[in-house]
């Protein structure tokens, strides 16, 4: 019967040569990072000096690490506010993260929170990285269960992060699955506005991404397009938070 190193050994063993991953461990050279496509390895180089007096914010937020963009900043100590429609996925932030705010919700468009208090909201798993309020989208991932959530705007989440945090607001992530343009939509009336914004979108090249109409109006209220990873576009308003 197998040991558990030689099985460990061999699985590893599929991928990398074991003992040249032990010299690249020991090197210090290895990276680890908890972004879907390492987008928080950006997030240091951004950071890397700045220190944690600021807050994040964290829209789809999904898990308290995995495929987190926000749990390099929790690590050096900041404090944010976390909105997911998934029960569970806030109840995991609750625990872990208890002097953020979290909440949970689907985050709409302001102008349809008079007729939209409440949205339905689909999903395989309880914490599910597919989950959407998107009916067409829900419809093509082939999500089989679903529940109503209530509604919020970016806008009533920045004013609470902003009330409880201060107006140093360094980060807001936004990926919610089909609702994501239509989130900021309103961002003239934020009452601060982030250092540093990621968003997913999705566009088959960066020609289409810089002619998309939420890229246009970022750039309009002084934000640049610096970065884009996997379907994230990441976003630096003037070297400087407002």
């Amino acid at each position: 019967m197998k040991s558990r190193i030689q099985v460990f050994h061999k699985k590893f063993s599929m991928k990398f040569k074991f003992f040249r991953l032990i010299k690249l461990v020991f090197s210090g050279q290895l990276k680890i990072h908890t972004g879907q496509y390492g987008e928080d390895i950006v997030l240091h180089k951004i950071f890397r000096s700045v220190q944690p007096s600021g807050f994040y914010v964290d829209v789809g937020a999904h898990h308290p690490f995995a495929i987190s963009n926000t749990a390099y900043l929790w690590a050096r100590g900041w404090k944010g506010a976390n909105v997911d429609a998934s029960e569970e996925a806030v109840k995991r932030f609750q625990k872990t993260r208890p002097k953020d705010i979290n909440i949970c919700a689907a985050v709409v468009p302001t102008s349809s929170l008079d007729r939209d208090k409440t949205i339905r909201f689909y999903f395989n798993r309880t914490i599910d990285n597919n989950a959407t309020c998107d009916p067409e989208i829900a419809k093509g991932r082939n999500l089989a269960n679903s529940s109503e959530v209530k509604c919020i705007s970016l806008k009533q989440v920045i004013e609470q992060a902003s009330e409880q945090f201060g107006q140093q607001f360094d980060l807001l992530n936004i990926d919610i699955e089909g609702l994501d343009e239509g989130a900021i939509e309103d961002i003239t009336n934020w009452p601060c506005h982030p250092r540093v914004l990621m968003i997913e979108i999705y566009a088959e090249s960066i020609n289409a991404l810089v002619k998309n109409p939420s890229v246009n109006l970022l750039i309009a209220n002084g934000y640049k397009l610096v970065q884009r990873m996997g379907h994230t576009a990441i976003f630096e308003k003037g070297g400087a938070s407002t």
